[in-house]
C-alpha cells in the first residue's frame, strides 16, 4: 500500500476490472487524475457492447445529462465570485445576433436555464442541433402547437 490519499493507479485499475469485468457495470471506463505527482490515466474495457476497440485516454464519451450537474455548478460558482447573477437573462451572454424568446413579458434567465424551467425544450420549433451542413440558427422560433410562459409550458 502507498501513503497518498488516493488510490495509486494499479488499485484503480482493480477497482475498473471489479466494476467492468465482475460486477458488469459497464462496458468501458477512462480514469483520469491529477496531483503532485503529476497526471495519469488508467483505463479498462470497450467501446461499447457490441465493439471491441478498448477504451484510453483519446476515447470520447457522451457524457450525457452529468453535463447539466456540471453546468449549474459553475453557474453557481461563477455567481458566488460575482462573475454573473443567476437572474440575468441569457441574452446577455449571447451574441447580438441571437433572439431569446421572451415569455410573457420576461426574459429567460441563467436561473431559468440551470434549474430547467425556461420551457425553451417545447417552444424551440425549428431548433436543431448544428451541423456543417445545417448552421446555428440565429433565432429561436417558436413551434405554433406550443404556447410557451416563463417556469411552464403547456400544448394548446
Amino acid at each position: 500500500m502507498h501513503e497518498s490519499p488516493f488510490p495509486s493507479d494499479a488499485e484503480i485499475k482493480q477497482i475498473l476490472i471489479e466494476r467492468i469485468d465482475r460486477q458488469q457495470q459497464g462496458v468501458g471506463m477512462v480514469i483520469g487524475t491529477f496531483g503532485p505527482a503529476g497526471r495519469s490515466i488508467v483505463s479498462h474495457g470497450r467501446f461499447g457492447t457490441f465493439h471491441t476497440r478498448r477504451v484510453d485516454g483519446d476515447t470520447v464519451f457522451e457524457i450525457g445529462s452529468i453535463t447539466k450537474v456540471f453546468t449549474a455548478l459553475l453557474l453557481a460558482d461563477m455567481a458566488r465570485r460575482g462573475e454573473v447573477s443567476l437572474y440575468d437573462p441569457v441574452a446577455k451572454y449571447l451574441p447580438g445576433s441571437v433572439r431569446v424568446p421572451a415569455r410573457a413579458g420576461r426574459q429567460i434567465t441563467l436561473t431559468d436555464l440551470a434549474t430547467h424551467t425556461s420551457a425553451c425544450h417545447a417552444c424551440l420549433g425549428t431548433w436543431h442541433q448544428p451541423t456543417r451542413r445545417t448552421p446555428m440558427p440565429t433565432t429561436l422560433s417558436s413551434n405554433s402547437k406550443t404556447s410557451c410562459r416563463p417556469m411552464s409550458c403547456r400544448a394548446t
